[in-house]
C-alpha cells in the first residue's frame, strides 16, 4: 500500500528559505530539495527541525489524552503490524 503525498503546506526554516531567495545556492533547486529537516514525536507532540541550522521549524503539541502518540505510524517498509523502522 502506498500512502499518497497529502502535504498543501511545508514547513520550511526561515534560513533556508532566507538563502533561497537570495539564491546562495541557486535556483536549479526548490527550497524542499535544499532543506536538511527532520520531523519526528517529543514527549508532547511532533517536532520538525532544521539540521542545516540546528533550529526548532515548528513545534506541535498534541491533545494530552495522548490518543494520538500512542497511535500505530503508517511505515512504507514493513507490511506487518509492528514497524521496526519508526522509533
Amino acid at each position: 500500500m502506498t500512502i499518497p503525498n497529502n502535504i498543501f503546506m511545508n514547513f520550511n526554516c526561515r534560513e533556508c528559505t532566507q538563502e533561497y531567495m537570495d539564491d546562495k545556492y541557486g535556483k536549479n533547486k526548490s527550497v524542499q530539495e535544499m532543506s536538511r529537516i527532520t520531523v519526528g514525536r517529543t514527549k508532547s507532540g511532533i517536532q520538525v527541525w532544521c539540521v542545516r541550522h540546528d533550529k526548532n521549524i515548528v513545534d506541535v503539541d498534541l491533545p494530552s489524552d495522548n490518543t494520538l502518540m500512542t497511535m500505530p505510524l503508517r511505515c512504507e517498509i514493513c507490511t506487518g503490524p509492528q514497524c521496526e523502522h519508526v522509533t
